[in-house]
């Protein structure tokens, strides 16, 4: 029963193909981002709001805290390619 259902899988995905993307797009200018966010709680309740110092990472306690936030612009023409990005955390408050 195996060997049939992975022979009709192969067989059956031997006839799938992507579609190309017709359209044109002559953007000079992109912009993208993303955000990482989290939300720590310790049910220990430390009064100075901060979890042990093994804990190297998300250490702040009933906090939501931004673990990564990126920016990036890319500029993209025939002849000049160039990217920069910003990136901020607060992970280095530690």
């Amino acid at each position: 029963m195996k060997s049939r259902l992975t022979f009709l899988f192969t067989f059956w995905s031997y006839f799938l193909a992507a579609q190309e993307n017709k359209e044109v797009r002559n953007d000079i200018f992109s912009f993208s981002g993303y955000l990482e966010t989290y939300f720590s709680y310790d049910f220990n309740q430390p009064e100075d709001h901060l979890k042990p110092d093994f804990l190297y990472n998300f250490k702040r306690h009933n906090e939501f805290n931004v673990n990564l936030a990126l920016l990036q612009a890319a500029y993209k023409n025939e002849d000049i390619r160039g990217n920069t990005a910003m990136t901020v955390s607060f992970l280095t408050r530690f």
